[in-house]
């Protein structure tokens, strides 16, 4: 799927998913939830790299080094959401699917999984 939007200051981008979502619900809402799980992925790698900062090394600081981290951490997170991400797009997706709350959240996720396990052991 090829991405409407390439950044936050792309208002033509911008103009073409709020065009594709007046068709499309379902495909405007994916593409959403890419970008928003690219920024989230995104901001936890930066944080990461923040948290580490006190044992890096001093051999390898330079700008070109924190550019590169960055220019790197921004195309991993956008891998990460076009694969398989960390849930966020089908969450927001199946929020728009099921607008009324009639479906039940899928079995075995987040809390109610966790609490069955614990309950095996």
């Amino acid at each position: 799927m090829e991405n409407s939007v390439g950044s936050y200051s792309d208002f033509q981008g911008l103009a073409n998913l709020r065009v594709k979502a007046q068709k499309d619900e379902v495909a405007a809402a994916k593409e959403v939830g890419q970008q928003f799980e690219a920024f989230f992925i995104h901001e936890m790698l930066k944080s990461m790299r923040a948290a580490t900062n006190s044992i890096k090394s001093d051999m390898w600081d330079s700008s070109a080094t924190e550019t590169y981290d960055q220019m790197f951490d921004e195309e991993l997170a956008a891998s990460m959401a076009k694969g398989q991400g960390i849930g966020i797009t089908q969450w927001l997706v199946s929020q728009l699917e099921d607008r009324g709350g009639s479906k039940q959240l899928n079995k075995g996720t987040g809390l109610t999984e966790y609490l069955q396990s614990s309950q095996k052991q």
